[in-house]
Order: structure tokens, then C-alpha cells, then sequence
């Protein structure tokens, strides 16, 4: 329920040069891609965590969340871009 709230912010802030419709699209491929890759987070963590052990992993999973949190909270919306992905 929250990802349909946030949507609506993250189309004006990331895709606002598409009609309405692609605006949705994109943001559902982009929910939809975390599900596309948590298998893949599973099997190499899992493999982490029996090799290390679960304590390093739970700081190192923690450390990877936090900076792409962090990338996310530095990234400049569309319009401060500009002319990086004019065609």
C-alpha cells in the first residue's frame, strides 16, 4: 500500500516527461524489479552468512541498505539534471 503512495512522488521526481500511463508502467517495473532480485540477494548472502557467519552478514546487509539509502537521498530528480540525459 505504501509503494502506490510513494508512486505518485516518484513519477513527478523521476519520470515526469512521459504521459501518465508510462509514468505507471515504470514505476511498477521498478517495484517489480525487487522482486526479480531478492532471489539473487538470497543466494549470495545465504552463501555470506554460512562461509562468515550471520553476524557479519547482518552488518554488512545492514552497511549495503543504508548506502543505498544514501544514494537514493543524494540523487538529483529530473529537472536538476537537465541536460546529462538530454537527447
Amino acid at each position: 500500500m505504501l509503494f502506490v503512495h510513494m508512486a505518485v512522488v516518484l513519477n513527478e521526481i523521476f519520470f515526469p516527461k512521459f504521459d501518465p500511463f508510462t509514468n505507471s508502467l515504470l514505476s511498477a517495473f521498478t517495484f517489480c524489479s525487487t522482486f526479480a532480485l531478492k532471489p539473487i540477494g538470497a543466494l549470495l548472502f545465504g552463501y555470506i552468512g554460512d562461509k562468515v557467519g550471520r553476524k557479519h552478514t547482518v552488518i554488512i546487509t545492514t552497511m549495503v541498505m543504508a548506502m543505498s539509502y544514501d544514494g537514493i537521498l543524494c540523487m538529483e530528480g529530473d529537472r536538476r539534471l537537465g541536460g546529462v540525459f538530454a537527447n
